[in-house]
């Protein structure tokens, strides 16, 4: 056996193995190294920042607290204390005092013509009483926050920077005290300064710091930018977005530009969080500084290292203070340690990796030669080479390796020595062994088969003078309903006989269905039928309850529904000692809509659409119930449900059988149980309407087929049985057909030969000449091309069927016949219209399904022109308490006492008769209780 190259060779895992072991210790210690310079990078960026924010912070305190100073000190001035002190009235353009305070203020203002942009003086009402600029005088200032706030506390006063047109300002204010009672303040000195000034004081401590890439950014207490080292077009946005009544305000107090809300912010959500955190901790490394910058490298420029100090300059006036922020890329000193770091790293992993492969290689070379060695011993081993050694060059662990394997093959030739002289001795017992099982399972087949065919024969009869006498004239309707019930009872031991096929088709995986057009409502009432015959006799109450908008006639496979449903019914017969038996059948809504045409057996009316419906098939019970653990083996085959207390009848193949059936049906056996309470069993079965049978199933139920129209049809029946050939001559001899006999296939062949025949009906296991053979030499027959031939067997096996179609007939019938089935495939072969008994004629009884009483319609119907003569109230009282307890057959016999004792009674009791046959125990007691009331 050639040996296949593995994908990965032990030389390569052992190299893996090595390189991952030393390169893992060197990766983790670059990375530990990378971590520790990155934070002691990051910690002196952080306290460079923290430095220059706190010099921006105390370049713009100096600002604010050299103006204050100097406006306090400007206040003092005599000239404009005097002209404050003069009344309303003297205060006139033309006097002395007025030109005095003027030149005071004019002087002011030209210490500073660049920065400051007025000077104006107010008296102590807050009126603009002398200003520089071309302004009202008596222009009311008393609301301004630099009047009201010097007023107050009597200290120079610095207001929000507000943003006139182009221009930002900044308001410095002082108390004018009177000369000669300081503590009377007459007025207050206001100086609007540009404040493009701070703007430079940023842009300044930004080029301290210009080779390191940082800058300034200097907010108010909203986080109004109002100065920023790198970006200008920030000023006047803030850094956070702003509610827009608080925008409205900072808009009416000119502190914010006229724009949209979303012109007015750089849009960093949760930059104030940041500042509240940085209030309360007060330093410039804590949780605040690492919150900033992670929030500031969202999205401001990539920042990452943020240093934040505050403008202590007003504090004293108690109002919320600006913030100076310094911010630094954080690639600008970490992008050369990391470069450093990973070509150190790189070039080390590069020689460590050299250096361990080829210790690697040459460790793997000294293994892995005596491992291959080795390796292709086991080889020739496996190939069947057993005197394979290998050779022993070492005394280390692989020499004694190899002196095992030695001794392993050793044993492994004994032992295949061994073996293959016991696989010749059980290779002969088991072909033997095979021998006698093909022999036992053809047996047992043919057994089966034989025993179907003899049970059948006779049934065949039963069940075919069931259906002749039921179409006699005069029998009275109790023998009518015996002749139903022996019907039933047949087809019910038929099924029992089909069972025992069915266990064999599963064992051997070949079961199948096979649909049928059918009417629906006739196999439910035959069933019930069956089902109630056997309630009587245990004593409990059978209640049948169909749902009015089922479908008349449907395709499926009706041997297995009728069996499956037969089996559920039974068993709940069986294991309920009292109570009830409840067989419920409702529709629950349109089922999926089968391919058009995809059945042969739609006939004509394959290509019309066919509806489906979901029908659900419910039987409850009131008896012994199952528990949960034989819940899960009462479908296994031989298991039956059982209390324990009494030996309960059957094989317990019913189950097993039927969920079978139902899972071909494309459905399953669902059930519910509770010990000592009853069992619910029930299955959602899709049917789908038949369109062959519209008028089948409108009079079929109504009239018997009696005559056919045209000529006399002429038919053979060859069959060596004579009760088959007296059943099927019954059959055809009731309805007018002509017909002739034949006990084997040669006399068949010969009549049809002689004789102008319209059918062949021909048994398939004669002696002298079977049926299959007759078929083929009578198809040989020129003049006999048209005759129609139709196949009848008891045989269960397909493959008859299929053969007797291949021998040339037209049609098969399976035994026992069926008179419905029957005279269906004759009228379709031949073309005849059927001749049917009216249901007025004089003594007309009328055939519909079996389970349908002979000549009745409907309950409805029958109920037209109620009785006029009524039992006792005795009577009706007994009959309405067996009603409702379900006792059929008790209500039956009371009510043939009642007409043997009143013939007037007749019709009370047929209306009632009517009634009970479609199981409709409401409307009977719903009948009696209106006469027991009346």
């Amino acid at each position: 056996m050639q040996q296949k190259t593995p994908l990965i060779t032990l030389r390569m895992k052992l190299i893996v193995a090595l390189l991952t072991v030393a390169l893992t210790p060197l990766a983790i210690l670059t990375l530990l190294n990378k971590q520790t310079n990155e934070t002691i990078l990051t910690e002196n960026a952080n306290q460079a920042l923290a430095a220059a924010a706190s010099q921006a912070a105390t370049s713009v305190d100096d600002f604010i607290e050299s103006n204050l100073d100097a406006v306090r000190v400007e206040a003092r001035l005599p000239g404009l204390t005097s002209y404050l002190i003069l009344g309303d009235a003297a205060r006139g353009s033309g006097t002395e005092e007025h030109a005095l305070a003027s030149r005071t203020l004019q002087g002011l203002i030209r210490k500073d013509t660049i920065n400051i942009l007025s000077y104006a003086l107010l008296d102590h009402r807050g009126q603009n009483v002398l200003d520089t600029v071309q302004t009202p005088i008596d222009k009311d200032e008393s609301r301004r926050d630099y009047f009201v706030r010097a007023m107050d506390t009597g200290l120079p006063y610095a207001s929000s920077i507000v943003f006139a047109g182009e221009v930002p300002q900044l308001v410095f204010s002082s108390v004018v005290r009177d000369a000669a009672n300081k503590k009377k303040i007459i007025g207050v000195l206001r100086c609007v300064y540009n404040v493009s000034a701070v703007q430079r004081i940023i842009l300044s401590q930004t080029r301290l710091l210009e080779a390191s890439d940082a800058f300034a950014i200097l907010l108010d207490e909203h986080h109004i930018h109002l100065a920023h080292g790198r970006s200008p077009e920030r000023v006047f946005k803030s850094l956070v977005p702003l509610p827009p009544d608080l925008v409205d305000r900072l808009k009416a107090e000119r502190r914010l530009p006229d724009k949209p809300i979303a012109e007015l912010s750089t849009n960093v959500q949760t930059f104030d969080e940041g500042l509240r955190r940085f209030e309360l901790e007060k330093d410039p490394t804590s949780t605040a500084h690492r919150f900033l910058r992670a929030r500031v490298a969202e999205t401001d420029d990539d920042m990452s290292a943020v240093a934040l100090a505050r403008v202590s300059a007003f504090e004293g006036m108690k109002r919320p203070p600006w913030t100076v922020a310094f911010a630094r890329p954080e690639r600008s000193f970490l992008e050369p340690i990391e470069a450093r770091t990973t070509r150190d790293a790189l070039l080390l992993g590069s020689l460590i990796a050299g250096i361990v492969t080829a210790v690697a290689i040459v460790m793997a070379q000294l293994l892995t030669s005596p491992i291959t060695r080795l390796a292709q011993a086991a080889s020739q081993l496996a190939s069947g080479k057993l005197d394979t050694v290998v050779e022993v060059r070492s005394h280390d662990e692989m020499g004694t390796l190899a002196e095992s394997f030695n001794q392993m093959a050793r044993q492994i030739r004994g032992s295949f020595e061994a073996l293959e002289e016991r696989v010749e001795q059980r290779t002969a017992e088991l072909k033997e062994a095979k021998v006698a099982a093909d022999a036992a399972n053809k047996a047992k087949s043919e057994f089966l088969a034989n025993m179907s065919h003899e049970l059948r024969t006779p049934l065949n009869g039963i069940l075919g003078y069931a259906q002749i006498l039921r179409r006699s004239q005069g029998m009275r309707e109790q023998e009518l309903r015996g002749l139903n019930i022996i019907y039933q009872s047949g087809s019910h031991l038929l099924t029992l006989i089909n069972d025992v096929l069915d266990l064999a088709k599963i064992e051997a995986q070949t079961m199948e269905v096979h649909a049928n057009d059918f009417h629906l409502p006739s196999l439910l009432r035959s069933t019930a039928e069956i089902c109630r015959v056997r309630a009587e006799q245990r004593g409990i109450a059978f209640v049948y309850r169909p749902d009015p908008e089922l479908p008349a006639d449907v395709h499926a496979d009706e041997r297995r529904l009728r069996q499956v449903l037969i089996n559920l019914l039974g068993n709940a017969v069986k294991f309920t000692e009292k109570g009830s038996v409840t067989f419920t059948i409702k529709r629950l809504g349109d089922g999926q809509r089968p391919s058009q045409g995809a059945s042969p057996d739609a006939g004509a009316g394959r290509d019309a659409p066919r509806r489906a419906h979901t029908v659900r098939f419910e039987i409850e019970d009131t008896g012994t119930g199952i528990s949960p653990e034989q819940l899960d083996q009462i479908f296994l085959p031989f298991k039956q449900a059982s209390d324990g207390k009494r030996r309960v009848e059957g094989t317990g193949l019913g189950l097993a059988i039927s969920q079978r059936i139902v899972k071909l049906l494309g459905s399953s056996i669902e059930v519910k149980s509770e010990p000592g309470k009853g069992s619910v069993f029930w299955m959602d079965v899709t049917l789908t309407e038949s369109p062959r049978r519209p008028q089948a199933s409108a009079s079929g139920s109504k009239a018997t087929i009696v005559n056919y129209e045209g000529r006399r049809r002429k038919v053979l029946v060859v069959d060596d049985k004579p009760e088959n050939r007296a059943v099927l001559v019954e059959m055809l001899e009731s309805v007018g057909f002509e017909t002739s006999e034949a006990t084997d296939g040669k006399e068949g062949l010969a009549a049809a030969s002689e004789r102008e025949l319209d059918l062949v009906i021909t048994d398939l296991a004669m002696p002298e000449l079977d049926g299959w053979e007759m078929m083929r030499l009578l198809r040989q027959v020129p003049d006999r091309a048209g005759l129609k031939i139709f196949a009848s067997s008891a045989s269960v096996y397909l493959s008859d069927q299929h053969k007797s179609l291949a021998a040339g007939a037209d049609d098969f019938l399976p035994k026992p016949l069926q008179l419905e089935e029957l005279l269906e495939k004759i009228r379709q072969h031949l073309a005849l219209e059927w001749v049917y008994e009216q249901q007025g004629d004089p003594g007309a009884t009328g055939e519909g399904p079996f389970g349908a009483p002979p000549g009745s319609s409907s309950p409805e119907a029958a109920g037209e022109g109620a009785p006029q003569v009524l039992p006792s109230a005795e009577d009706l009282r007994l009959l309405l308490e067996l009603a409702h307890k379900g006792l059929f057959n008790q209500v039956q016999k009371h009510l043939d006492k009642l007409e043997r004792t009143d013939p007037k009674l007749a019709p009370f009791s047929s209306h009632l008769r009517h009634l009970m046959r479609d199981f409709r125990m409401d409307a009977v007691e719903e009948f009696i209780k209106e006469h027991v009331r009346n």
